[in-house]
């Protein structure tokens, strides 16, 4: 399970539709659609139930997963920022094993 998966699932989930997740992650639909369905098949579950008007609804446990990714989600961002944060703060440094340094 990967964190851009869990993004596209959630912006499905959000919009309804494949197409418009896809639009606002700047990617075709089939990447959203074969990112759905690589997850689909790596936790054994079905995600979404699927309509003929092409609008998606989560299914049942689509919905506990969605609970789920949201909190994972805003966890990620705040680490993308703290690091962030570290980049651009100059009182860091790093020295030979790695370690962070006031």
């Amino acid at each position: 399970m990967k964190i851009v998966q869990l993004k596209y699932f959630s912006e499905v989930v959000n919009s309804g539709s494949f197409l418009i997740a896809a639009q606002k992650n700047f990617v075709s639909e089939s990447v959203i659609r074969k990112s759905i369905t690589c997850l689909e098949n790596e936790l054994e579950i079905k995600l979404f139930e699927h309509y003929w008007d092409s609008s998606v609804i989560p299914s049942v446990a689509g919905l506990k997963i969605f609970s789920l990714a949201k909190e994972l989600l805003i966890e990620s961002e705040k680490l993308e920022e703290k690091v962030k944060s570290i980049k651009n703060n100059s009182n860091y440094y790093f020295n030979d094993m790695y370690d962070i340094i006031l």
